[in-house]
């Protein structure tokens, strides 16, 4: 270290230097606050002010990162309202078709309404299987996995052998319809003054008999609730003309069908239909009657209401099914079965492919949008509300008719009626627009944390630019100050710097 010499004047020079390199280093550091508006260059130079600066930068990057997570689940949910409205309007033009159904079949067996919503299955297996950011949107926790299978394998199954929705909804209709003449594995019997219907066995096929009466005084009716169940009628005396013989079937896919057929007095030639019973000379003769009338009805909701249902609910299983949860089939001969059995993923196509383990699918996709709030925007392709869309359609579009089967309009008509009950509002039962509302009241919720962050963040910024950012006319004014004295100094330095003794005594 060099040592100044001790010399007159020496210590006047010395501090004269200090000051003109202090006053330097101010100069520069007011000439960088003004270019870049900042206090200094680093967290030391703001001096104690510097936790304050730490802990509100710290405050807005958490806020900034909610306001990330809160973008990034709003776009998902935006999509997914997109998807979801969609998949609601093919279940509302499905049912529309249904109201005023058209039957007008081609050669390959289907109307063109069929054949116009084999296009909306396309389209909602499509939609069920939208990614955004690489994510399945439909697929639960599983977001790396596509959800659905298509259509075509979702009908007809695959090259592999495994069953589609066609080959169990035949397997459920001639599980439901047995063998005749005891269709919908009832049995008709009865003789003499009596007629019976009974089931065939404790089993969930077939038609289900739940109620049964007789108005007037002559026929009685008897229900046994079972299983299996049983009705029995007695005509103890001939009815008047105008009384009915009433009984209830409820069909596989829980709809149920009311018979009513009514006594009148006998025709020239006696013909047995599904309208009515003719009034024999005798209490047996009407009974007999009565018993060729209710084959007549039992034959005629075999043929049309009965395999619609079948079908309805032979879709429904189909659709229930997930990885975890196979879809229940017809187990052993159709005809004679007794019992469903769940199907194999060796032998049945399961159209569910996502995760289906949570018990509420909102919470499969989750995150945290403020302190204490976390949202749930998840959703599973195999939810009852989207299931209920699918059942519907497959069902539709996997049947065929013929125009040289007088009972395939009725069937066509019979599918058409449930259809429009099934997508029609039921208390308990969730629809898609169910869930549209579940992510709406999710989207505002963070809409309105979105909007607290905002005001947070703003708030934040403000005590870190009042800890960080240089007032620039106060530091313009500083600066302009420091440069006056700066000049003088120098001015006065230089001036000194050339004294001698001559100039002095001057």
């Amino acid at each position: 270290m060099a040592i100044t010499p001790l010399s007159p004047g020496a210590f006047k020079a010395t501090n004269s230097a200090r000051f003109l390199t202090a006053t330097r280093q101010q100069l520069d550091d007011l000439q960088r606050q003004l270019s870049t508006g900042k206090k200094s260059e680093t967290f030391g130079g703001l001096g104690a002010s510097r936790i304050t600066s730490l802990e509100m930068r710290a405050k807005l990057s958490e806020v900034a990162s909610y306001r990330e997570t809160i973008t990034g689940l709003q776009n998902r949910a935006k999509q997914l309202d997109l998807n979801l409205t969609y998949l609601g309007k093919i279940s509302d033009d499905l049912r529309s078709s249904a109201i005023l159904p058209q039957y007008n079949i081609d050669s390959s067996g289907q109307t063109s309404i069929q054949k116009v919503m084999k296009t909306r299955l396309d389209e909602a297996v499509d939609l069920l299987n939208t990614q955004i950011n690489g994510e399945y949107l439909f697929s639960g926790r599983t977001t790396d996995r596509r959800p659905v299978v298509d259509a075509t394998t979702m009908l007809n199954g695959d090259s592999a052998g495994r069953a589609g929705v066609k080959q169990l909804v035949a397997e459920r209709k001639a599980a439901d319809y047995g063998a005749a003449p005891d269709v919908g594995r009832v049995v008709q019997g009865g003789a003499g003054a009596n007629a019976t219907l009974t089931e065939d066995g404790a089993h969930p096929f077939g038609f289900k008999l739940t109620a049964a009466s007789a108005t007037g005084a002559g026929i009685t009716a008897a229900l046994t609730a079972g299983p299996p169940a049983n009705i029995a009628y007695n005509v103890a005396a001939n009815p008047a003309a105008g009384d009915e013989v009433r009984f209830e079937l409820t069909m596989p896919d829980g709809s149920r069908q009311a018979i009513a057929l009514v006594a009148r007095a006998a025709p020239a030639s006696s013909v047995a239909d599904a309208g009515g019973f003719e009034i024999g000379v005798t209490p047996a003769a009407t009974a007999a009657n009565l018993r060729a009338s209710i084959a007549a009805v039992m034959n005629r909701e075999a043929a049309t209401t009965l395999p619609a249902a079948s079908a309805l609910a032979a879709a429904k299983a189909f659709f229930a099914g997930s990885n975890n949860t196979p879809p229940l089939r017809v187990s052993g001969p159709p005809a004679t079965a007794t019992a469903l059995v769940a199907g194999t993923a060796a032998n049945t196509v399961i159209w569910y492919m996502g995760d289906d383990t949570s018990a509420s699918p909102r919470l499969t996709k989750q995150a945290r949008i403020d302190n204490g709030i976390t949202v749930g925007v998840g959703v599973q392709a195999n939810e009852e509300g989207i299931q209920r869309v699918m059942s519907n359609l497959a069902a539709f579009v996997s049947e065929t008719y013929s125009a040289s089967n007088s009972n395939d309009q009725g069937r066509f008509n019979a599918m058409s009626e449930r259809i429009r009950a099934d997508l029609g509002q039921q208390t308990g039962v969730q629809r898609v627009q169910d869930i549209q509302v579940e992510i709406a009241l999710t989207t505002n919720q963070m809409k309105l944390a979105d909007d607290r962050h905002k005001v947070k963040a703003n708030l934040v910024q403000t005590v870190i630019s009042d800890v960080e950012d240089a007032n620039q006319e106060e530091t313009a004014a500083k600066l302009l100050s420091l440069q006056t004295k700066m000049q003088a100094a120098y001015q006065t330095t230089a001036i000194i710097s050339r004294l001698n003794l001559t100039d002095y005594l001057r």
